[in-house]
């Protein structure tokens, strides 16, 4: 029975990446992406759709989510180390504020509001 679950998994990340990088050449020259995928909690569907993105389109923002069937929301976010230089730049620069990163990669797993 693992086995099953293991290889329906694999797919489903296999499915994921290759509906990312459609959406990345459907989309070249898009200033960000967001994008729902119905993978439920599948947390390595999600990175590899993100993997997909910064391979195929590496100075593009991107944000990935999942629900799942108890309402929780799974979150993945990259934005490119020149994307976020350049907005700290324009918008901040009266503030005097840097901050030196490589790249903000967030993950964020989500309760349902009640």
């Amino acid at each position: 029975m693992g086995d099953i679950k293991r290889s329906q998994k694999g797919a489903i990340v296999t499915k994921v990446g290759e509906e990312a990088k459609e959406l990345v050449r459907s989309r070249p020259d898009a200033p960000y992406l967001v994008h729902r995928f119905k993978v439920g909690s599948n947390d390595k569907a999600l990175d590899n759709a993100m993997k997909q993105f910064k391979t195929f389109s590496p100075s593009t923002p991107a944000k990935v989510f999942s629900v799942d069937e108890e309402e929780n929301i799974l979150c993945v976010s990259c934005v490119p180390k020149a994307v976020y230089y350049k907005y700290m730049r324009s918008k901040l620069s009266k503030w005097k504020v840097f901050l030196p990163l490589k790249m903000v990669y967030h993950v964020w797993i989500c309760a349902p509001i009640v």
